[in-house]
């Protein structure tokens, strides 16, 4: 038998373990090379419809609701609130992300108009009562990503919301002798500190949670959103659910309430 010589020998033994560390990498490096990311650096533009509900207590100074103060109502007067999902209310997000750092904008809108019953005092028996509330809520934050994770992104981020609140409460009927309004309006602040943990679970499917609270002129506020997406080249098709909450009182006025629902909308990335 013809042995080989160690010159013959040694090539053909390196292209063989080349070719086969190659075909053990091979599958590693393919997935490493087309794994997705959760974290896309540019701009993004996301417009979301929100089937918004309340639940909670409000309440604004009874002057408007009793202006004679014939029935002795409380300086202020609180009415309870459980609404259904029945409100198309609107929210959008813009993202500027670079490699690590991140700035946004977040905005919500609702309207919401439903009947009421007045908490606890036992005042205006057999009277009508409906309540409006049109919140505006905005927040402006920065954050930082603080993951190196190949699917993964964890960011943190701190800003300020700003709070901007309509109260109305009509009512008739009962102990009033004619329909009565009274309405007021409350503007405040809050620090906020949250996480948001995104992953990506394949090429098209991505999930995301944020968390958040806030402290300053409110007693205690805070939010939690979950939300899945189907992302296209450019631009993704996201659903989930949203909520808010807000604890804010004054002599006058008070806010302790919960906005939830499903939200639905489409991401644009530049």
């Amino acid at each position: 038998m013809h042995d080989l010589s160690s010159r013959e020998r040694t090539p053909r033994m390196l292209a063989i373990r080349n070719f086969g560390l190659t075909l053990i990498l091979l599958p590693g490096l393919l997935f490493a090379a087309e794994s997705p990311s959760a974290w896309h650096k540019g701009f993004t533009v996301t417009p979301n419809g929100w089937l918004a509900g309340i639940s909670g207590t409000a309440g604004t100074i009874s002057d408007d609701l009793d202006p004679g103060d014939d029935l002795g109502l409380p300086d202020r007067v609180d009415i309870e609130l459980e609404g259904d999902l029945e409100v198309l209310g609107f929210m959008f997000n813009a993202q500027w992300r670079g490699e690590r750092w991140l700035a946004m904008f977040d905005s919500v809108w609702a309207n919401l108009s439903q009947d009421a019953t007045v908490g606890r005092l036992p005042i205006l028996p057999g009277t009508d009562i409906r309540s409006t509330i049109d919140a505006n809520i905005y927040l402006i934050a920065a954050g930082y990503r603080v993951d190196n994770w190949q699917r993964s992104s964890l960011t943190i981020f701190t800003g300020m919301r700003h709070y901007d609140l309509e109260f109305t409460i009509d009512a008739e009927n009962g102990l009033l002798p004619q329909p009565v309004t009274a309405t007021v309006t409350n503007k405040w602040q809050d620090g906020v500190i949250g996480a948001r943990w995104a992953h990506a679970l394949n090429e098209n499917w991505s999930v995301s949670v944020l968390a958040d609270a806030g402290w300053g002129e409110s007693n205690n506020s805070s939010e939690i959103a979950a939300s899945v997406a189907y992302n296209f080249s450019r631009w993704s098709v996201i659903g989930g659910v949203r909520v808010l909450t807000l604890d804010y009182e004054s002599a006058d006025y008070r806010a302790d309430l919960r906005f939830y629902g499903p939200l639905i909308g489409v991401s644009l990335r530049f």
